[in-house]
């Protein structure tokens, strides 16, 4: 899997695009930015403490390309976890609409997400990781922690590092 064509970065799937906070600037080509302005703005008016500075304790967006959509996601593990997860989440529809959540689901391919020279975590570790399941898990990487290991299992690759 490559990062998404059209912009450069980010990780596509089902009409979604995923990318770092720091990137969510970068899809003017196909995202409207004015819905995107929106969304900071709701977002910032109506979960204050999450915004400090004109930074946003989120550190990871998802854009819905069809529906225009803006979820931003916490992700507090984004750095540092091989697979990180999603955790606290607050999404703004295309009329400005807030609602929030929580998800235990991980993200696979987070290199992805980022420019190479994201200094975050090590990029070409995420690629080279990538590159050794990918041909040797059955199916699609899974979303939840304990089907995603048992998948590495199957392949015979240890889970944890």
């Amino acid at each position: 899997m490559q990062r998404y064509k059209p912009t450069g970065v980010g990780k596509y799937i089902g009409g979604r695009l995923y990318l770092h906070i720091r990137y969510m600037w970068v899809p003017n080509s196909v995202f409207p930015r004015k819905i995107l302005e929106q969304a900071v703005k709701v977002f910032r008016r109506e979960i204050p403490q999450w915004w400090c500075g004109g930074e946003c304790y989120c550190n990871c967006v998802r854009l819905d390309l069809k529906n225009h959509g803006v979820r931003f996601d916490e992700a507090a593990d984004f750095d540092f976890a091989r697979e990180p997860h999603v955790g606290r989440w607050f999404a703004v529809d295309s009329s400005g609409v807030l609602t929030t959540g929580f998800s235990n689901s991980i993200w696979h391919q987070k290199h992805l997400w980022v420019l190479d020279n994201y200094s975050g975590f090590s990029v070409q570790e995420s690629k080279d990781w990538s590159a050794k399941y990918l041909p040797l898990i059955d199916g699609s990487p899974k979303s939840s922690d304990r089907t995603w290991v048992a998948q590495l299992k199957v392949a015979k690759l240890n889970p944890t590092k």
